[in-house]
């Protein structure tokens, strides 16, 4: 779970607006990811703490149609489809110790 073939669920509890994961990023894991569903037009926010993931220049996410973009940690995104979306959290390897356990919280409003 979490690797590309299996990504990480998020699902809120009902009424619930945010979510918080906590994994962790490796040398024989650089790569987490997590899929969640949702609506079109709603707006997902993304805070990343810990394991120096590489947040900039966007973090990657997968559209339910299957096309990439990339979202800024902390600035609201227009989801634009209905489906399942997924996020891949990265470790920034270019850093000096790049790995190790972070959390993320995934807002939808």
């Amino acid at each position: 779970m979490g690797d590309e073939a299996c990504p990480a669920i998020l699902r809120m509890a009902r009424g619930d607006v945010s979510i918080t994961a906590e994994d962790f990023v490796s040398g024989e894991r650089p790569n987490y990811y997590y899929e969640f569903d949702a609506r079109a037009g709603q707006k997902m926010t993304l805070t990343v703490v810990g394991g120096n993931i590489k947040t900039g220049p966007g973090i990657p996410i997968t559209l339910p149609n299957g096309k990439s973009d990339a979202v800024d940690e902390n600035t609201p995104y227009t989801l634009p489809a209905t489906g399942t979306y997924v996020i891949m959290m990265h470790a920034n390897t270019m850093s000096e110790g790049p790995f190790g356990k972070f959390s993320m919280t995934l807002t939808i409003n």
